[in-house]
């Protein structure tokens, strides 16, 4: 991902599915801070997307900017996600629900 520079975090959010955050600095990215980022983003990634949406691997959508709260320090940051594989929407909504109640995001049932 050219876009990016070096400082990028990588979560897998599933089976085909990688999120790319740029902007926090590796001193404040703990595993607990990776992941409620990752859920943030995931919820607002969960808003943007058409239910009836296919797509090919590559960026999902398109690179975004937010502003993340860890702790006590704001960070500017850089996200995409991107597909490993074609997908639809509907794989990528059941991708994202599983890893949020794998933390524990949403009921079990």
């Amino acid at each position: 991902m050219n876009s990016f520079g070096n400082n990028v975090v990588t979560e897998k959010i599933g089976d085909g599915i990688e999120l790319y955050i740029e902007g926090i600095p590796q001193a404040a990215i703990t595993p607990a801070a990776q992941t409620a980022a990752t859920l943030a983003l995931l919820a607002s990634m969960q808003d943007g997307i058409s239910m009836g949406a296919s797509f090919t691997a590559g960026i999902i959508g398109s690179m975004g900017n937010a502003t993340l709260k860890i702790g006590n320090s704001y960070y500017k940051i850089k996200y995409a996600f991107r597909a490993m594989r074609a997908m639809t929407a509907l794989e990528i909504y059941s991708q994202a629900i599983e890893y949020r109640k794998l933390r524990g995001q949403t009921d079990k049932d």
